[in-house]
């Protein structure tokens, strides 16, 4: 990781807009995703640019199962979720390339249900030093 981490910060640099947000997107951001990365990165002795933000889109899936009355609400895995939108799974399960072309397309079907904008997922974001306050909480 010491070695890749300059490349992502690299990578992700040179493709953001100035002085904007990086929005990561995972499902179940919050407890793996992001963790892992804030984890690695401190191992490593990096920062996680303070522009990062983590967006998880587990708490939307439960609110949209939630808010449709369904009894689905404790099934939002991603193959849940893709079945419940009628998603076709592309190559293998918990694959990354797989995963994250089933997320793009879950994810425009839970804002799109939600009707959230751009702004709601960076408003519903948490950066690495809020996710590492929480830890820190429990």
């Amino acid at each position: 990781m010491k070695d890749l981490i300059p490349i992502l910060l690299q990578y992700i640099k040179s493709r953001q807009k100035p002085a904007g947000h990086v929005l990561f997107i995972a499902h179940n951001a919050r407890c793996f995703d992001a963790p892992f990365l804030i984890n690695e990165f401190g191992r490593c002795s990096f920062e996680v640019p303070t522009n990062w933000l983590f967006m998880d889109t587990l708490p939307l899936a439960r609110e949209v199962m939630k808010s449709r009355g369904s009894k689905l609400a404790s099934k939002t895995s991603l193959q849940a979720l893709r079945e419940h939108y009628e998603i076709s799974l592309v190559g293998s399960a918990h694959r990354a390339m797989s995963d994250v072309i089933s997320l793009s397309l879950i994810l425009q079907r839970l804002t799109f249900d939600l009707k959230l904008p751009v702004s709601g997922l960076v408003k519903r974001s948490l950066t690495a030093s809020d996710l590492i306050k929480l830890k820190k909480k429990n």
